[in-house]
Order: structure tokens, then C-alpha cells, then sequence
């Protein structure tokens, strides 16, 4: 369950999302993290440097939009960064998340943090919150995304702090 603050998606917050196949999947606890968007690496398929997230950034939740490489490229170069969570962001917003399975090619051992895929919909509105967003804005806007051991996995926010 991947909940952000209502205002950012004009729902009640909750967003159903995919889980990654790969990947250290924590079930059955949440990861909190300060989203980030690098519109010039959309796809996180280029290696993002170790100064790519900002100082301000706590545990950030790097957002990458489908595309490009593979699911694990885009997470491995998220990890490499120090990104605690990906939240890959699909291309067509009439996809079921139910019926997505973000897989590993085959390269997905040893990848650490966990990764999951929202609908184009939500996760478009998540990149222009960000884009419209000032440093202080950002700074105090959470992410909260529980990995119940019994559902599917769904982003919630705390909203700003």
C-alpha cells in the first residue's frame, strides 16, 4: 500500500501498486522516505551519482518513469545512489496493478531495496507535485509504503511535516 497526502493525488491518499519480483521486499513493515524525481534521468536508466538526491532528502523514494532499460536496471541505479525505494511509474494508465508483475531480468540478485509500480494517473500527479514543488515542500513531504504480508502492497503519505 503506497499512501501519499490526498492533496497530491485528489483521493483519499491510498494508491494500489505493483511489487517487484526482485529485490529485499521488507513484508510486513513500512519504509517512509522523501520522494524525488530527476526529470533529467526520467527513466533511471543512467547511473544516478551519489550526489544526485538532495541533502534535504531523508531515505528518499526515487520516482522513474517505465521504460528504457530494465526494472532492475532502473532500481539497481536508484540503490547504487543511495535511494531507499523506487516507485517505477507505468506508461498506460489503464493497466490494473493487479495484473503487473515488474520481474526480474535475470540480474535482479543482490539488489537490496524494494521497488513497486504505480498507474500512470497517480504517478504522473506524484512527478508534477514534485516538479511544482519548492525544497521546503519537498523536505517535509513523506511517502509511506507498507508491505502488508497479506494484501497487495499500496503507497500512503503523511503528508508534510
Amino acid at each position: 500500500m503506497l499512501a501519499v497526502s490526498p492533496l497530491l493525488t485528489r483521493t483519499d491518499g491510498i494508491i494500489n501498486t505493483s511489487v517487484a519480483n526482485f529485490g529485499l521486499i521488507p513484508y510486513g513493515h513500512s519504509i517512509v522516505g522523501s520522494p524525488y524525481f530527476d526529470s533529467e534521468n526520467a527513466e533511471g536508466c543512467m547511473a544516478f551519482s551519489l550526489s544526485t538526491f538532495p541533502k534535504a532528502a531523508d531515505s528518499p523514494v526515487v520516482l522513474v518513469r517505465r521504460g528504457g532499460c530494465s526494472f532492475v536496471q532502473k532500481v539497481r541505479n536508484v540503490e547504487h545512489a543511495g535511494g531507499k525505494m523506487a516507485i517505477v511509474v507505468d506508461e498506460k494508465d489503464n493497466e490494473s496493478m493487479d495484473s503487473i508483475i515488474m520481474v526480474d531480468d535475470g540480474t535482479g540478485n543482490g539488489v537490496k531495496i524494494p521497488s513497486v509500480m504505480v498507474n500512470e494517473k497517480q504517478g504522473e500527479k506524484l512527478i508534477n507535485w514534485y516538479e511544482a514543488g519548492n525544497d521546503e515542500t519537498r523536505k517535509r513531504t513523506q511517502v509511506v509504503c507498507t508491505f502488508d504480508i497479506v494484501s497487495t502492497p499500496s503507497l500512503t503519505s503523511v503528508g508534510q511535516t
